[in-house]
């Protein structure tokens, strides 16, 4: 479940360049038509759709899989010896170091009185032997800790970011539980809260589209509603509020039509759903926001395009007598005067046909997007972690097999045996001579 919260938050974040550079050329090219920022927008939203994408050497997205856990066993310290179990050391006799008292080794006598040991009054523990596990420290040795990994591509700011967070694993409280299933559970509550309020708008507004007549035109009326919309996916309909002179209605009638050509009845309610997958990332509200500006002005466009002055004079006043601001982002209805009245009107007045060359720069521009923000970095982040596993890898059995070598060698022979050095620190060197044959019979020498 870590896995999938994780993967989605790497494509929202490859997202998120695209999104900048889209934003950034909406205050650049205001002339340009806003069907080219559909474009764009239909791009973010595919780069979010889809779990894959191609790599291009072209490609200026800092980092693929920019946020991850690592998962790492709690390292335990080596077993220590207290001075409290450490060998005694046997007492020297006063008179043993005095001159008067000194026996010399050459005479073999031994002392009339034996040398006192100090007495042990409680059991002392050994110490542990090397290759064991200490039974208080069985706990330990199952204890993982996870760490979160940021790669973005700019070392001032991994290096940093991972510092922290490294001492925060391993200097902070005990982790009760796994990182990625706590974040993919928020992140599935948010996801299915947001759906739960798309789907409660729907039914109320249905409820309240329950009186309403169909007209002449083909539009219908309803007396519980004050601006018109589109509501439908698969069977649109257009709603108007009863009451509206014949010179609106045509106004309205043109701009709604104009988002059934376009199919933006299917784009917004698709374009709410990605907003409800990617709730968590600031940049994907953003997007909304300006998807759902831009789909209204690119009607407004198609519609004022073949208007005089005068009526555009008329269309604007439209707008702003149906002008109904929404304090809540919603997935439909397509209304037409709830989302950037005041920028659509300014849009309206001062609309100019394109030039050519305005056209060829969006264009253009659309392609250089696409190519470097919508592919990943080639040989970067994936090639990279596959290439550093597949050299561990072959580190450890290199290491393995030279371990098994070395115990092989220790293995005796028929024709060799071993031999014990006595060191000078009172251990003892263990060695495999070949040089000399076993006997056939070990002679033991006699006891005297």
């Amino acid at each position: 479940m870590g896995n999938v919260f994780f993967k989605l938050l790497n494509m929202s974040i490859a997202a998120g360049w695209l999104v900048l550079a889209v934003a950034a050329l909406r205050l650049v090219f205001k002339k340009a038509p806003r069907w080219v920022f559909c474009v764009l927008w239909a791009m973010v939203a595919l780069r979010l759709a889809l779990p894959f994408s191609v790599q291009s050497p072209f490609s200026v997205v800092p980092s693929v899989n920019t946020v991850s856990v690592v998962t790492e066993p709690v390292s335990s310290d080596p077993v220590s010896v207290p001075d409290e179990y450490s060998a005694p050391q046997t007492a020297i006799p006063a008179e043993v170091s005095s001159p008067q008292g000194y026996v010399s080794p050459s005479e073999h006598s031994a002392p009339e009185e034996p040398v006192s040991r100090p007495a042990y009054t409680e059991p002392v523990t050994p110490p542990a032997i090397p290759g064991t596990v200490d039974p208080a420290q069985t706990d330990n040795a199952h204890q993982q800790i996870q760490r979160i990994v940021i790669k973005t591509g700019i070392p001032a700011i991994d290096n940093t970011i991972s510092a922290a967070e490294t001492e925060r694993a391993y200097t902070g409280e005990e982790q009760t539980g796994d990182i990625g299933a706590v974040l993919f559970w928020i992140w599935a509550s948010g996801a299915a809260l947001m759906a739960s309020y798309a789907a409660f708008s729907y039914l109320r507004l249905r409820l309240r589209l329950r009186c309403s007549i169909k007209g002449a035109d083909g539009a219908y009326v309803c007396d519980t509603i004050d601006t018109p919309f589109i509501l439908g996916l698969f069977r649109p309909r257009i709603y108007v509020p009863s009451g509206m002179n014949g010179r609106e209605r045509s106004y309205v009638l043109a701009h709604e039509k104009a988002h059934l050509r376009r199919f933006d009845h299917l784009w917004k309610p698709l374009g709410y759903l990605m907003l409800a997958a990617y709730w968590f990332n600031p940049l994907m509200w953003l997007a909304y926001i300006f998807f759902c500006r831009d789909i209204e002005i690119a009607c407004d466009e198609k519609v004022v395009k073949t208007l005089d002055t005068e009526s555009k004079a008329g269309y604007s006043q439209t707008l702003l007598d149906l002008n109904r601001p929404r304090r809540m982002i919603s997935a439909c209805p397509l209304a037409f005067g709830e989302v950037g009245v005041k920028e659509r009107i300014k849009k309206v007045l001062s609309y100019k046909k394109p030039t050519l060359w305005i056209l060829i720069a969006a264009l253009l521009l659309t392609t250089v997007l696409a190519v470097c923000l919508m592919t990943d970095p080639k040989g970067r982040n994936g090639d990279e972690e596959s290439s550093a596993e597949e050299s561990s890898e072959e580190d450890s059995s290199e290491e393995e097999s030279s371990e098994e070598e070395s115990v092989e060698d220790l293995e005796p022979t028929p024709d060799e045996y071993f031999t014990f050095t006595l060191l000078e620190d009172g251990t003892y060197e263990i060695a495999a001579d070949r040089t000399k044959t076993m006997p056939e019979q070990l002679v033991l020498p006699s006891e005297h």
